[in-house]
């Protein structure tokens, strides 16, 4: 049973990324709760911290700063005890779009490093990052 949670947990972070994507917050935003809840049900500390941070944005979409940026401080905060370093940039990305500044964390990461990064995800991603 704990593996149909997590599946079902992953299907709905999925289908929160789709929703958010194609402009449906209030929906994103249900879901994401929704696999975050499962995520805690069953000890999944990397779906809570991720969903978390898809809620954010989710709410950011929705004019609810305040608590878009709770969100994403405690799914970066979950990430970071979980040593997810890719889930605790997209809580850093979001962190920055709800503030509109890097956040504090962040600075300490030299540009070059972010260069780096930005070049691997366009290289994945098929695109050429020159």
């Amino acid at each position: 049973m704990a593996d149909d949670k997590e599946l079902y947990a992953a299907v709905l972070h999925c289908l929160g990324q789709v929703q958010l994507m194609t402009k449906k917050p209030d929906d994103a935003l249900k879901s994401a709760n929704a696999a975050v809840e499962l995520g805690r049900e069953g000890e999944d500390t990397y779906r809570q911290s991720i969903s978390l941070i898809l809620s954010a944005e989710a709410l950011y979409m929705l004019h609810k700063p305040g608590e878009a940026l709770e969100a994403a401080e405690t799914g970066l905060k979950l990430a970071r005890k979980n040593g997810d370093s890719a889930t605790e940039a997209y809580g850093n990305k979001v962190i920055t779009l709800v503030l509109g500044e890097p956040a504090k964390d962040t600075e300490a990461q030299t540009s070059a490093e972010t260069a780096v990064e930005e070049d691997a995800v366009e290289e994945w991603q098929g695109l050429d990052p020159e």
